[in-house]
């Protein structure tokens, strides 16, 4: 009796794979529409009861009797293709309706900037972000981007102990950048929890995963990528997300079913992707497919890829690109997936209609860098028809970082409702003033994710891939400043290699300083005459690439300590309204210019305080783009000056800005640099003649006094 058993198994088995078939298609840019001009739609069954295939008129088959063929369209719309068998079950043969684009080109290209997790993180200069996490039981573990092996054993470093009476089951990185989760189960309650905790917080928060039942395990957890944390956590049977926040909670079911396991043939998940678009795939372990735009609660099933037997996986790559990993003969087999021509085939009918008709914005970029003072403008456009009552909303995280203002303009014409959305985004915290705004600082420069979307969706819409950019609120990467040579103003290379200070120039020494000039990190040499009165023009880059003229308040010091230069203009000159900040006043407690005087505490002397009035007569030393304030150099000798120039102005930027430059003067002859040693050695000389002479004559009168008395 067991061996009937098992010869009926083999022969239902053969069977089985005998007159059940598998049919597929693709074409060459599989991610992009199917064209009618020049595209190429590839065919292809497997199966030995394939007789030929069945397509519309206006379409044509290299080889209809082949089960490997070539079909193309001549005319835009769906079109009917299946298979047609040789056995009774040609009724049960899947037929997919191909959609069909209309096309007026026959070349088309394309370029694809791969999605890295860490591309859009920058701090978040010298933090790096975790790329790797594990767990036991009670312990959670992160690793970096690197593995250095001659400490690999600090290479994972605990980040999360729980008690005993509590479990890990599943961890993963969170909707933000920098955010970390565990899904954890305390023993005495029956309902989980997940904990999230930022990087550069550490602080871990703890939330209620709601549930109706109680859910059993094994657990996998995801998600999804947000501006508000969105997570995604299923067992074998069911599938439960959270939305924005924890805002909503929702079971994926399937359209007109309860059961994901009964709909797939007894079945279970096992496992599923979800692209930036929230395209969301759910494979079952025998194979089978379900489709859903996340965000929505309705899964529906696309049609047969591959024999409930295979090893299959599915892969998505940098290029959003969904992929089939196949086990075939014991070697892998790669092949794209059609996901939006399956998704169009499979929802014709009119309950999956999209709520819109197009959606576009222009948030592209994945970073956008915002420093202090500056702004984003964003648009967004939905167009719907007449009456559907739909808008554009922009959701963030961290809302008192930046600031958003939003106008709306709607147009209606032809049946078709048009929304137009302008968002502008800036930082405008005041930073002038503040006793110490080292904290003021701290909360208002951070990471700030944002994310466009529609008010309603369903599953047939389509999304763009970048409905989400991170706001980086902070110094953006390789930003500096550079002090521009003025018109006509020559800038010298490698002219000498040293020079000499005269000690009484000095503020720190009387001693003559050697100074050994370094052309790399002091650049060129501006020359320019002692008379002329000389401003810095100073311009912000980030990188090699012009942002603007820099109009902030900045102040200069010379790097050996030369006090040889002057400001023209004092306080009173410039309208100060009490004493203003000077060099003198700053540089206490013997600290280094570079740490005495900044944009954490300048104080301008132009906003009207409690202090008393001072000595107004003082030099101003603090210079701006359209201040009348330069400096003047020693009108009694040539000189060489290397400055150091610093912004300090508190709301101008996050970053250090600093420059060197370095002048060099001209015009003073030798006789003129050497005219107050003669104004010192001439009335020396004269003193020296007439005491000569009296000399002379004193002797003279006594030697004729002498001779006198001696006659």
């Amino acid at each position: 009796m067991l061996r009937f058993g098992v010869v009926l198994t083999y022969i239902l088995l053969i069977y089985f794979q005998t007159v059940v078939g598998i049919w597929r298609y693709k074409n060459i840019l599989e991610e992009k529409e199917l064209f009618i001009v020049d595209r190429n739609i590839f065919l292809e069954y497997e199966g030995s009861s394939f007789l030929e295939w069945q397509y519309p008129e206006g379409c044509d088959v290299n080889n209809k009797s082949s089960p490997h063929a070539v079909m193309w369209c001549k005319a835009p719309g769906f079109q009917a293709v299946k298979p047609l068998l040789s056995d009774m079950s040609t009724d049960k043969e899947e037929e997919r309706h191909l959609y069909i684009c209309d096309s007026f080109f026959r070349l088309a290209w394309y370029a694809v900037i791969p999605l890295l997790r860490n591309a859009s993180e920058h701090d978040s200069q010298e933090f790096e972000l975790a790329t790797v996490l594990a767990w036991t039981d009670h312990e959670l573990y992160k690793g970096g981007k690197a593995l250095d092996w001659k400490t690999n054993s600090s290479y994972m470093s605990n980040i999360l102990s729980i008690p005993k009476t509590a479990t890990i089951l599943t961890a993963a990185f969170g909707s933000h950048p920098a955010s970390l989760s565990a899904l954890v189960m305390y023993t005495d309650s029956v309902q989980l929890s997940v904990l999230t905790s930022y990087e550069n917080e550490g602080v871990w928060k703890n939330r209620t995963l709601w549930s109706k039942n109680v859910l059993q395990g094994p657990f996998q957890m995801l998600f999804v990528s947000a501006a508000l944390e969105t997570l995604l956590v299923w067992n074998k049977d069911t599938m439960l997300y959270s939305f924005h926040n924890d805002s909503e909670w929702r079971y994926l079911q399937i359209m007109d079913s309860s059961n994901l396991s009964q709909e797939a043939g007894g079945s279970h998940i096992h496992h599923m992707i979800i692209d930036h678009s929230l395209n969301m795939l759910v494979k079952m372990e025998n194979n089978i497919l379900f489709f859903c735009k996340f965000g929505t609660n309705k899964l529906f099933r696309l049609p047969t890829w591959n024999d409930p037997g295979r090893s299959v996986v599915l892969y998505l790559n940098q290029k959003e690109q969904i992929t089939m990993l196949t086990m075939l003969d014991r070697s892998l087999h790669v092949q794209k997936y059609p996901l939006q021509m399956e998704i169009r085939s499979a929802m014709r009918e009119e309950v999956h209609s999209c709520p819109y008709i197009g959606f576009t914005h222009n948030m592209n970029r994945p970073v956008y860098y915002i420093d202090k003072g500056e702004g984003v403008e964003l648009w967004a456009q939905i167009v719907n028809h007449e009456g559907e009552n739909i808008n554009v909303t922009l959701s963030r995280n961290k809302d008192h970082v930046l600031h958003i203002t939003e106008s709306t303009h709607f147009e209606s014409a032809h049946h078709l409702d048009t929304t137009n959305k302008t968002f502008n985004i800036y930082q405008d915290a005041d930073y002038r003033d503040m006793t110490n705004n080292s904290d003021l600082i701290w909360n208002s420069s951070d990471i700030v994710s944002m994310e466009l979307l529609p008010t309603q969706i369903a599953n047939s819409c389509s999304l763009p891939k970048n409905r989400i950019s991170h706001f980086f609120v902070g110094c953006p990467p390789n930003r500096h400043i550079r002090v521009i040579k003025p018109q006509r103003t020559p800038c010298q290379m490698h002219t000498f290699d040293n020079y000499t200070i005269p000690g009484f120039v000095l503020s720190n020494s009387s001693k003559d300083l050697l100074v050994f000039y370094d052309w790399k990190s002091f650049g060129c040499v501006l020359r320019i005459h002692y008379k002329d009165e000389f401003r810095p023009d100073i311009e912000l880059y980030d990188g090699e690439a012009f942002v603007r003229s820099v109009d902030a308040n900045f102040i200069v010091w010379e790097n050996f300590n030369r006090k040889d230069y002057y400001f023209n203009a004092t306080m009173r000159q410039v309208a100060c309204l009490h004493e203003a900040q000077t060099w003198k006043s700053m540089l206490v407690d013997e600290k280094r210019p570079e740490e005495a005087w900044g944009p954490h505490n300048y104080r301008s002397c132009f906003v009207d305080t409690t202090e008393k009035l001072g000595n107004l007569d003082q030099p101003y030393e603090i210079m701006n783009r359209s201040s009348k304030n330069y400096l003047s150099f020693s009108e009694e000798y040539n000189a060489i000056y290397v400055f150091n120039l610093k912004i300090v102005d508190p709301n101008y930027s996050f970053c250090n800005l600093r420059a060197v430059f370095a002048v060099q003067t001209y015009g003073i002859s030798m006789v003129d640099q050497l005219s107050p040693h003669y104004q010192f050695l001439i009335p020396f000389l004269i003193s020296l003649i007439l005491l000569c002479f009296l000399f002379y004559r004193y002797t003279s009168i006594f030697r004729d006094m002498l001779q006198k008395k001696c006659l």
